[in-house]
């Protein structure tokens, strides 16, 4: 499902960028006075965004902190251009990594007394009501709460605000001021949709602070926004107003506000507080909707909220909300208390005030068995409906809570409300381990008749049921009598360790499918507790290496991968950040470019992919004095002199580099180098002329760039003497009247060939350009004739060398004569293939002309065997048709011969027939409920379920096959595969991998017709084959090779076979045909499209 919605948001802003529209990109570093529109020219404030971005731009934020700030979309976004903010990679790998918070930082901290610290602080801009309201107070993303007065500050974690000075008792105690203990303050939301702004996609970001709401809708309907793998956290408290960290407003009687179509998929959505105070005694909620419709909730993960996870309501103005979803969502109450306070005081997921068709599916309720004395009043409930608050006292019904895990709530569905108009449906839910004396609540004045309670599992291990209507507490026997739950189980579900938080049922085989891109038992929702991380990384192992004048290497550890930062400078205010946005657990951050002989301050950050950061104390190091004294030469040594080489040696008191500057006079002209740090330096210089006197000198620097430089020395090198070496003599190319004749030289010297009938050669064929690779062709040579050569080569100083004698024979004169081509016949004629022979009288290559004339048209490929018996199959031609042909054939001198033209007719093409109606059959297995005399019904209905399909059994280690039997030999060259359609998963049924084998009666074994691999899905598989005659045919389905969805099963509605066409039976006595005579007629329907709402609920159970 995550991956859907990923696609879906590249797809657009692809879309968004052609026709037009702008991406820009914001980083910490960068400068509004930049165009923004990459990288390197990126802006720095989300002001310049609010002031630039226009409906259909994308804008794209670095990995940081943007305090202070709030995003205020623009208008006009449309499907097809929508206006998107989104992590700096547009993949959930990045989720986090950049952080938008309303709040400003707050500096200037004093102690006020004991633990308690005071600032001052005036919001630039609010939105509270300063008599009921408070300010959202962040320390390092832990959540502060309100104190009420300065007199209730009496532990960490509380603030008290009154209106111009700020005081707190901060976590972990000491002064909110010093490094890593930031304190942030909001008076706003940090994103606020305020005039009808539509089609907002926001992607990646954490979005963080606000009061009322974090993410706040006012004023005009927004429609069709999504927020797609955020972190959206951290709401405090207005007393009159359901604070909520997503906040739908409802202006009150005769406004006219009706959001539609918003979504949140995989988001975590954590950390709201209230006082508890105010007219309403309203508690922080995650989202709270007023009048909205088709809001969607999905994969999403809710904790630390002390109010209700979800609230769905009509607003004031009486627009009741309509067709709202939680889906996949995981509501995490563990640890019982966030700040203070119960999680979920009130509900998890709560639907009141004229609340209509709303559903929630494939949900995990858990918490942690919450401390609220057994009174379903006071919160724990993981549903409620309720009507009781609103100017009309009534829920209009029509909710749909399916396939849920409810585990240690106080009570799992409580009714406080008339029910009305539509039934109420509970289906497929898992209650386990209640925490309160009620599982299932009806308030005394309820309507109960339009609740449909059916097939739930209702399990404690230590309490017996207990629901309550008509203001009696009944048993399982007597909720049964008064129709509830006919069909339920009051017994244990088998959760696999709900302890541990893994609510799946392994040892379940009454269903086990996917739908929704999710795995599914028949009986509650399988998903795991997976919590946001809200723990910043641990830094340890600090380091600091490689120092040197102007830089070092800093090294650290971290408890969990996370991103590299270090600030450094000469105060503990740095102004220079060094950083590294690869996650790991073993940092390394080498920075260059400093001051000399210099202290300097440092401190290592770290931040996890959550955004989680920790910040090390201030550390210091001192950059190294420069070194300024070059090396000291000495003990300068020339060896190994030679007629081209000699050695330069010489040693530095300092490791240096090595270099020896030669030439004919002190301008030198050439140097020999070496980068090796070495005290022992040698180097030997090559490519020198014999009898030569030499200047040269030598030169080392150090790591420090100092370079030491020696006198002018002198050598001379020794005359040469030494003849060239002569090795690998080839002669190539020889052809009637020339040779090619080769070697080489250790040397450079001259090229020369004496070359004659006998060993007084005669003649002589040279170069006296000086190379080591020698080559010389030799013309005007008799054919067929033995000659004998050596060759000869000179260096620059006159040593010569000659080699050895040696022969070769040029070659005879060409064959001219073509081959003679006998024997043409064609044979082995079907409906479309031939076979054509032929002979020639000398080995020769074979190819065929072929076509309806004599202008043949077509060739085969040339085989370049040469052979004298020739054989050349054609394939593909057309039946009952007259082809010409001729066949070719080239001899090794390529002469080539061409016979005459040629003519056959194909014979006429067999006609099938389907063979396979109404055979015997067996089957490895069958689902239950299907019957395999589908198999070859001749009913071809992929859509009619066990009526006209058939399904294997589920296994994934045992193959799955199918044999259909004859009753004697017949031929069978053809299978269809009709597939079943799955209206589930939208997808055609078709296996992976099969095999279609027929018996061999001589082996008594099934063999091999043909092998099938299917990479695309699709509604019939056509397999054609080699005619077999046979007594039984075998589909066979190797292990786990089934459908993509389901590769432990076959499901197919018809598997057919057919073969060539058996002449007609003789008419009996009756004058009538035999039974096996008649061929049923097959039709297929296809139906396209997705299952509509009534199909996916009936696929959910009925």
């Amino acid at each position: 499902m995550r991956q859907m919605f990923l696609r879906a948001v590249t797809i657009l802003i692809i879309a968004a960028s052609s026709v037009g529209a702008r991406t820009y990109y914001v980083t910490k570093n960068g400068s509004d006075s930049n165009t923004g529109l990459d990288w390197g020219h990126s802006w720095s404030t989300v002001a310049k965004v609010n002031s630039t971005v226009v409906h259909g731009d994308t804008v794209r934020f670095g990995t940081g902190n943007w305090y202070g700030s709030q995003i205020v979309p623009p208008t006009g976004s449309t499907t097809a251009a929508p206006t998107v903010y989104a992590c700096s990679t547009l993949t959930a790998a990045t989720q986090g990594l950049s952080q938008i918070w309303s709040g400003d930082v707050v500096t200037g901290w004093s102690q006020y007394s004991g633990n308690v610290y005071q600032a001052s602080w005036t919001p630039s801009n609010s939105n509270i009501n300063w008599s009921t309201g408070y300010p959202c107070i962040v320390q390092s993303d832990s959540l502060l709460a309100p104190a009420g007065s300065l007199g209730g500050i009496t532990r960490a974690g509380l603030y008290y605000y009154n209106g111009s000075t700020l005081y707190i008792w901060p976590y972990n105690n000491g002064n909110p001021g010093a490094a890593g203990r930031t304190i942030l303050a909001s008076a706003r939301e940090v994103v606020r949709f305020w005039s009808g702004q539509d089609h907002i996609v926001f992607f990646g970001l954490g979005l963080k602070m606000g009061v009322q709401g974090t993410i706040y809708f006012s004023e005009s309907p927004a429609d069709s926004n999504s927020f797609i793998h955020c972190n959206l956290a951290h709401v405090n408290h207005d007393a009159n107003n359901n604070s909520s960290i997503i906040f739908f407003a409802d202006l009150g009687p005769g406004s006219n506000i009706w959001n539609y179509g918003n979504s949140f998929v995989a988001c975590n959505i954590y950390a709201a507080t209230a006082d508890g105070g105010g007219s309403f005694n309203h508690l922080g909620n995650g989202v709270s909707l007023y009048s909205c419709r088709q809001t969607h909730f999905d994969s999403c993960y809710f904790t630390q909220i002390p109010g209700d996870g979800v609230h769905i309501k009509q607003g004031y103005a009486a627009y009741p909300a309509y067709g709202n979803r939680v889906a996949y969502s995981t509501f995490n109450g563990r640890g019982n208390t966030y700040d203070g306070r119960n999680q979920f005081q009130e509900s998890m997921v709560q639907m009141s005030c004229f609340s209509d068709r709303d559903s929630v599916y494939g949900c995990i309720f858990d918490t942690d068995n919450p401390s609220y004395g057994g009174d379903h009043t006071v919160g724990g409930r993981a549903i409620s409906l309720s009507g009781n608050i609103c100017y009309q006292h009534h829920n209009y019904g029509g909710q749909f809570v399916c396939n849920n895990t409810f585990y240690n709530c106080n009570t799992f569905i409580d009714f406080n409300t008339d029910l009305a108009d539509q039934n109420m449906t509970f289906k497929y839910n898992v209650g386990y381990d209640v925490a309160g004396p009620n599982w299932i609540w009806f308030e005394d004045n309820t309507n109960m008749s339009r609740a449909q309670f059916d097939s739930n599992y209702w399990y404690d291990p230590s309490t017996a049921f207990n629901g309550r209507y008509n203001a009696t507490d009944h048993n399982w026997s007597a909720w049964h009598t008064g129709g509830f739950d006919v069909r339920g189980f009051n017994s244990n579900p088998s959760l696999a360790n709900p302890a541990g938080g893994d609510f799946s049922r392994p040892a379940v085989t009454e269903m086990n499918r996917t739908y929704g891109g999710r795995n599914w038992t028949k009986f509650g929702a399988v998903q795991g507790i997976t919590p946001p991380d809200v723990t910043p990384p641990v830094i340890s192992g600090r380091s600091i290496t490689n120092i040197t004048t102007t830089g070092a290497t800093f090294v650290w550890l971290t408890d969990e991968s996370a991103h590299s930062a270090v600030d450094i400078g000469t105060t503990t205010s740095y102004g220079r950040t060094d950083s590294n946005l690869v996650l790991t657990t073993v940092h390394s951050v080498t920075i260059s470019g400093l001051s000399p002989a210099t202290g300097y301050h440092f401190r290592f950050r770290s931040r996890d992919a959550a955004g989680n950061a920790t910040t090390s104390s201030d550390s210091t190091f001192s950059t190294l004095t420069p070194d300024l004294t070059p090396p000291v030469i000495s003990a300068r040594t020339v060896t190994a002199v030679g007629a081209n080489s000699a050695t330069i040696g010489w040693t530095t008191d300092e490791a240096s580099h090595t270099a020896v500057d030669i030439g004919l006079n002190t301008s030198y002209g050439r140097t020999d180098s070496s980068l090796n740090m070495v005290t022992s330096h040698s180097i030997t210089l090559n490519s020198l002329v014999p009898a030569t006197t030499y200047h040269f000198r030598v030169r080392s620097r150090d790591a420090a760039g100092n370079t030491g430089t020696s006198a002018d020395s002198t050598f001379i090198t020794t005359a040469d003497v030494t003849p060239p070496v002569i090795t690998t003599r080839t002669v190539t190319s020889i052809g009637r009247n020339t040779a090619t004749i080769g070697w080489t030289t250790n040397e450079a010297s001259q090229t020369a060939v004496d070359i004659g009938i006998n060993t007084s050669y005669g003649r002589t064929d040279s170069s006296i350009v000086l190379v080591t690779a020698h080559s010389i062709v030799i013309n005007s040579l008799t054919s067929g004739t033995l000659y004998h050569f050596r060759v000869r080569s000179r260096d620059a100083y006159n040593n010569a060398s000659t080699s050895g004698d040696s022969t070769f024979t040029t070659s005879s004169p060409s064959d001219t004569i073509p081959p003679v081509l006998t024997n043409i016949v064609s044979s082995g004629i079907t409906d479309h293939t031939v076979m054509i022979t032929w002979n020639s009288n000398e080995a020769a290559t074979s190819q065929l002309d072929y076509g309806l004339s004599l202008s043949y048209g077509s060739s085969t490929t040339l085989d370049p065997a040469l052979v004298t018996a020739h054989t050349v199959n054609l394939t593909g031609l057309t039946a009952d048709t007259l082809y010409h042909f001729r066949v070719r054939s080239r001899d090794a001198s390529a002469n080539e011969a061409i016979s005459g033209d040629f003519n056959f007719r194909t014979l006429v093409a067999p006609s099938l027939e389907n063979v396979s109606f109404g055979l015997r059959d067996s089957v490895s297995s069958t689902y239950p409920g299907y019957l395999p005399d589908r198999i070859n019904d001749g009913v071809i209905n992929p859509r009619g379920g066990i009526s006209t399909t058939w399904a294997s059994d589920e296994s994934s280690t045992s193959p799955h096959w199918i044999v259909l039997y004859f009753d004697s030999l017949r031929t069978v060259n053809m299978a269809k595969i009709y597939w079943a359609w799955n209206s589930g998963s939208s997808n055609w049924m078709c296996s992976q991998q099969f095999n279609i084998q027929y018996w061999n009666q001589g082996t008594g074994a099934y063999v091999n017709a043909a092998s099938v691999t299917n990479t695309t899905a699709d509604s019939i598989t056509t397999v054609q084959f080699s005619t077999v005659s046979t007594t039984r045919i075998r589909y066979y389905q190797p292990a786990n090779m089934g459908p993509t969805s389901y590769p432990s099963v076959i499901w197919l509605t018809e598997f057919s076979l057919s073969g060539p066409s058996i002449p007609p039976a003789a008419v009996d006595d009756l004058g009538m045909l035999p039974w096996n005579s008649f061929q049923q007629p097959i039709f297929e329907l296809r139906i396209k499209g997705m299952p509509s709402f009534h199909e996916r609920q009936n696929y959910l159970g009925d």
